[in-house]
């Protein structure tokens, strides 16, 4: 069974899960010396943008399942 087969109460579920590996990597950016503070910046705006939006969006989605 492949992410794509799921309800989106599973999905929601599996990204919700996901949230903290995310801020793992925000971390892991905020400490990675070799970027710049621009492309750090640009890196963490794009995965929380990412993660919200996909939240949102299969919260709404289960919620419209119901």
């Amino acid at each position: 069974m492949s992410y794509w087969d799921l309800s989106y109460k599973k999905k929601f579920l599996w990204n919700f899960i996901q949230v903290p590996l995310v801020i793992a990597l925000i971390m892991w950016i905020l400490f990675l010396d070799s970027l710049s503070l621009l492309l750090s910046v640009v890196f963490i705006t794009v995965l929380v943008a990412i993660t919200v939006s996909t939240l949102f969006y299969t919260y709404s989605k289960w919620k419209k399942e119901k």
